[in-house]
């Protein structure tokens, strides 16, 4: 699973190719179609991992 936005505060795990340790911030944005993902399933694979920040945006509360 890959996150909509990954903020990443300290180069350790950083190499020429990706990164290899915990964002500390993630951000994802709902759509219908993943909401429950987001919401759910992903929600918890990054709680296990350790993330301190998970954002969950939903353009269609602030737009509607």
């Amino acid at each position: 699973m890959i996150p909509d936005i990954s903020v990443i505060c300290d180069k350790i795990g950083l190499n020429d190719n990706n990164y290899v340790e915990v964002p500390t911030l993630i951000i994802e944005i709902l759509s219908p179609s993943t909401a429950w993902i987001d919401i759910s399933k992903k929600l918890e694979l990054y709680q296990n991992f350790g993330v301190m920040e998970y954002w969950i945006i939903s353009p269609k509360l602030l737009f509607s």
